[in-house]
């Protein structure tokens, strides 16, 4: 199973994306999990682990690149 996180502050995006992820995986025999958060720090306190993350580059407060450098700093990430 893809464990998938999608961080964005509009409601009807976080739920757009999680339905096109859903139904593209779906297509492909994939099997998903998607969890949905409506900023970063919801996200940072999460203790899911996850194979991708989907950001939205602006946020209030935190916007995704910053939060993406945090998200690193706490161990998420791989080889680029």
């Amino acid at each position: 199973m893809i464990k998938i996180a999608v961080c964005d502050d509009e409601p009807a995006m976080r739920e757009k994306l999680k339905q096109m992820i859903s139904q593209f995986l779906s297509r492909r025999d994939e099997t998903c999990s998607v969890t949905c958060y409506a900023g970063g720090v919801p996200l940072l306190l999460s203790s899911l682990k996850f194979d991708l993350i989907f950001l939205d580059i602006r946020m209030p407060g935190e916007d995704g690149m910053t939060l993406a450098r945090r998200l690193r700093q706490k161990g998420f990430g791989g080889e680029l």
